[in-house]
């Protein structure tokens, strides 16, 4: 039995698809013996530039796609 490579594209896209959009929505995904996907929010904030003090810089609220891998 073969399968058409363009048919394994066709899977293994709608598999991302579905994890990117599951992702999208606040799921979390785990699989095992490999890791935890997340999206995690960091809040907004104040930084500095040590160059030069004096000026604040405003770092932005952000999603971010986190990865906890798991331990053996």
């Amino acid at each position: 039995m073969e399968i058409h490579p363009s048919d394994v594209n066709q899977v293994i896209q709608a598999f991302l698809d579905k994890i990117t959009e599951s992702l999208a929505n606040g799921a979390r995904l785990e699989f095992r013996d490999f890791g935890v996907f997340e999206v995690v929010e960091r809040k907004q904030k104040i930084g500095r530039n040590p160059k030069k003090a004096d000026v604040d810089i405003v770092i932005l609220l952000a999603c971010l796609l986190n990865l906890s891998q798991e331990k053996k």
